[in-house]
């Protein structure tokens, strides 16, 4: 099927008459050159023998005027002739107005727009009429009277444009409503194939001003048509959207099936789309004949031969080899774009907005997909490729793995997954690679575990992966797995349990200056700020802080004065930075005037690190502070997950201390619970490992613990049971001294309420090793 255009329409017989060059017009012509020269050059030349421009005084006008009257629109007309000629202007309606209002913010003169702005807002327009003015003078004009009408901040007066913000908006609301009205997008595509090509020409007309809702519209009729004629019809009106329909139709050739993507095909190579050439070559090679033999014809358009299965397998590797240096379709600053794709359920266009980063994830998935069309996976490493990914690109939109693509992970063997994780680590597909740990561990065969080479396996590599959702999820999957035996990496199996108990609680914060006093209000400022932050005065003391095993798991953020010493602030940055466990924490330096510069230096090449000079207002730390939260990078995790994390660590604690488990030094790290037992939605948890745990100290926590009156009495309670199973397994080991102790608090409670005594009671029957008694009721 051709693409059929219609016929250049002959001259429409409505005799319209153009005005001749008018006056307004001259005006505006003036205006727009006066844009385009410099002010400089503004100004004529003086006539041979005239005196220079210094000497000469044009005519004064004495105008009386006292200092608080403000310039009106005819002062600033006798001032500037630029300014004369838009003031000149027609302002009757609301679309002469809003040229004036434009024309003097791009002579840069908004002061003067502010005059005649009032004149604007103070018209009473429908939808349909804002509507128009965005149609008549394009977004870019309403977006930056948006940007010069900023709201104001605190005690700040209003912008001079005081009203252009809201009036700016409100049509940009009006025009996006109309561009998406449903009966208005049907009408426009319906009338593609009226029965007059007139009527079509006009149709085509209406639909190139809807943009990407008129586009959307405009496929989905495609995808219904029954009629060659209807097609055609519809194919000629996309055909003159270009550029615009590019990207979709990129995603039209990727997803859509039969018809349709043979319509597609035939698109691209009429409008010579050549971002299209390596979908054009797949589909070429595909097993539609159909859609095939159309792709064939526009690759022959673009002046290529049709390629060979083996052509398009090579060129589909070198598009994924090369990736990282191929430009993504962003628009405005080049950081984020429109990521479209086809809907075959719904028969329609979608698209979303991602960062660049983002948009290469999409990118590889669709090729891959391609890649996977051509040669029908015999490869399994194109299989691991297709399902890295496929979840990189599911957990990026937010959906879950196809049918497909689970039936394709379900046929991977555990050495396979394995292999597949390993790859998703090196390409940075973290969520790809925290699906694939989770489907391991779900397969409960501890053999990827082993090693030939004695080398940690991919899953016990990610115990140490500095990413915490993906060193969490290593450690649930080796928990599901329970090998009875020890396994290269190993040891890291306890450094992730205990990190992951030390990050329940409140975000950690270390703070340095070298005047202590100092220090010590910005750690009260913050700790008013639900942060715990400990107060430092030199660089070394700063660094200790921070990669405390107690602190590190939940530090969020370092501020640092830049005048610290020993070492100075530059090195401190340094030691964090290259330190794994503080290299995600964001770093906030204050600055004294004469070190700013280099602070601010120092913030430039290092990620997460924000310069500013010091605060001095109230509040103004912890705005700086989720400021510095808020810069590029992986966000810290919340209070709620990071104690979710440490309940279940405690729990696994518990698990494998009581079962005797195969991993050395479970217990090295157990002077942490000091903290976690102390938190009341910890305390129980770290009590049930403190049962279990073969230490003096253990007993000792827990006997402080249940003689303390400042806890609830459940919670000592808790505490006695785990003592009883304490002793039972280890027998007593506390010192002479400490159980005499523990006498003397029973004999001081005779004041104390009965729920106490009976505890004290119970605690000296466990260290006499008597059997408990059921408290009375």
């Amino acid at each position: 099927m051709a693409i059929r255009l219609t016929t250049p329409l002959k001259a429409s017989p409505v005799n319209v008459q153009q005005p001749p060059l008018n006056k307004q017009l001259a005006t505006i012509f003036a205006v727009l050159l006066a844009l385009s020269v410099p002010a400089a050059a503004q100004e004529a030349a003086p006539p041979d023998g005239a005196p220079p421009a210094a000497a000469r005084k044009a005519p004064v006008v004495s105008v009386p005027r006292t200092a608080a009257t403000a310039p009106t629109l005819a002062d600033y007309a006798r001032r500037d002739p630029a300014l004369a000629a838009v003031l000149s202007l027609p302002r009757q309606t609301a679309e002469e107005q809003l040229r004036a209002v434009k024309l003097l913010i791009d002579l840069g003169h908004p002061e003067v727009a502010a005059l005649i702005l009032p004149e604007l807002l103070k018209q009473k327009l429908d939808a349909k009429q804002q509507a128009a003015l965005v149609e008549k003078f394009g977004s870019a004009a309403f977006l930056k009277l948006i940007r010069l009408d900023p709201p104001p901040q605190g005690d700040q007066p209003a912008s001079p444009l005081n009203g252009a913000r809201i009036f700016a908006q409100a049509c940009l609301s009006a025009a996006d409503a109309a561009a998406h009205d449903p009966a208005r997008l049907a009408a426009i595509v319906a009338q593609l194939n009226a029965p007059t090509p007139e009527e079509r020409y006009a149709a085509r007309a209406d639909l190139r001003t809807t943009g990407d809702p008129g586009i959307i519209a405009a496929f989905s009729a495609l995808a219904s048509a029954t009629t060659e004629d209807a097609r055609a019809n519809i194919l000629a009106a996309l055909a003159e959207m270009r550029p615009a329909i590019d990207q979709p139709l990129l995603a039209v050739l990727a997803d859509a099936q039969g018809q349709l993507r043979r319509d597609a095909a035939e698109l691209a190579g009429y409008a010579k789309v050549t971002a299209a050439r390596t979908l054009l070559a797949t589909i070429a090679v595909s097993s539609d004949a159909s859609a095939g033999g159309a792709a064939r014809a526009a690759l022959a358009k673009l002046g290529l031969s049709a390629p060979t299965p083996a052509e398009v397998e090579k060129l589909l590797h070198q598009k994924l080899a090369t990736l990282n240096q191929q430009p993504m379709p962003t628009r405005g600053d080049g950081t984020h774009g429109l990521w479209w794709t086809w809907n075959n359920v719904a028969k329609k266009l979608q698209f979303a907005e991602y960062a660049e980063p983002q948009l290469r994830i999409l990118t590889a998935a669709r090729l891959t997909r391609a890649l996977a069309e051509v040669t029908g996976l015999k490869s399994p490493a194109d299989a691991r490729l297709l399902v890295v990914n496929s979840l990189e690109e599911a957990a990026l939109v937010g959906g879950q793995p196809s049918p497909a693509l689970q039936k394709i992970i379900a046929s991977l063997s555990p050495a396979e997954l394995s292999a597949a994780l390993r790859e998703a680590v090196a390409a940075n597909a973290l969520a790809a690679a925290t699906r694939l740990i989770d489907e391991i561990g779900l397969r409960g065969d501890a053999s990827v575990l082993a090693t030939s080479d004695g080398a940690p396996s991919p899953l016990a590599a990610t115990l140490s992966h500095p990413v915490r959702r993906v060193r969490f999820a290593a450690l649930s999957a080796i928990m599901l797995l329970a090998p009875s035996h020890s396994f290269p990496g190993s040891s890291k199996v306890a450094d992730a349990l205990w990190y992951f108990v030390a990050g329940g609680g409140d975000p950690a914060v270390v703070v340095a200056a070298p005047d202590i006093v100092q220090a010590s209000s910005w750690a009260g400022q913050l700790r008013g700020h639900g942060f715990d932050a400990t107060p430092t005065r030199f660089g070394r003391e700063a660094i200790a802080a921070a990669i405390d095993p107690a602190t590190s798991p939940r530090l969020a953020l370092v501020v640092l004065d830049s005048d610290i010493d020993r070492p100075t602030v530059g090195e401190v940055v340094y030691q964090l930075r290259v330190s794994d466990r503080t290299a995600g924490a964001a770093i906030l330096i204050c600055c004294s005037a004469p070190h700013l510069e280099l602070a601010q230096r120092i913030a430039a090449a290092n990620p997460r690190v924000l310069a500013v000079p010091r605060p001095h207002a109230e509040g103004a730390l912890a705005a700086l502070a989720d400021q510095a939260l808020a810069l590029g990078g992986q966000p810290p995790a919340t209070k709620e997950d990071r104690t979710a994390e440490a309940k279940q660590a405690l729990a696994w604690l518990a698990k494998l201390l009581a079962a005797g488990s195969p991993y050395d030094e479970l217990e090295r790290d157990a002077a942490l619970l000091n903290r976690t037992l102390y938190l009341p939605e910890l305390s129980i948890p770290s009590l049930q490992v403190l049962a279990v745990l073969r230490s003096a100290d253990a007993q000792t926590q827990l006997v402080d613990y249940a003689s303390s009156q400042t806890f609830p009495i459940d919670a000592r309670r808790a505490a006695a049971s785990a003592l009883a199973e304490n002793v039972k397994r280890f027998g007593v080991q506390l010192t002479h001294p400490q159980i005499r102790t523990q006498y003397d608090r029973y004999n001081a409670s005779e004041s104390a309420d009965k729920d106490t005594q009976q505890v004290l009671s119970q605690i000296l029957d466990i260290l006499e090793k008597k059997p408990p008694t059921l408290p009375s009721k």
